[in-house]
């Protein structure tokens, strides 16, 4: 039976450090075959919430799969946003924005909603990838 270990909305930097170390601490006695993380492991998309969040992903004795959510977008550095929006999490995560995982049983696909804009006031929402 494959075992996984779903996170999401980590938002490093307003996290506290000792539930932090108590989660990697759970995760670790008996490790998963997968960590899935889904979305918002920064705050703000800063280099320092990223550098924790991924000090954290790699300090797990399991394998990681993370996608990007709408917060690992920076929304102060728009020129970022909107050229380059994945490069910090490219730099401190992972290079694929859309990982895959498999074993004999489980086939685990990472989708990336997040975008650089949408055509609304309030981009905090995301937007949905399939439409009905």
């Amino acid at each position: 039976m494959t075992r996984l270990v779903h996170l999401s909305d980590l938002h490093f930097d307003r996290v506290d450090p000792v539930i932090v170390e108590a989660l990697k601490q759970e995760i670790n006695d008996d490790p998963p075959d997968l960590v899935v993380v889904s979305g918002d492991l920064t705050q703000r998309a800063h280099r320092n919430e990223y550098r924790r969040g991924a000090e954290f992903l790699q300090s797990l004795h399991a394998p990681v799969l993370a996608v990007p959510g709408n917060h690992d977008i920076s929304y102060i550095h728009l020129l970022q946003r909107f050229v380059d929006p994945f490069r910090r999490w490219r730099r401190y995560v992972s290079r694929d924005l859309e990982p895959t995982w498999t074993d004999d049983t489980v086939a685990v696909l990472g989708l990336n909603t997040a975008r650089r804009m949408a055509f609304s006031l309030d981009w905090s929402n995301g937007r949905s990838a399939c439409r009905s």
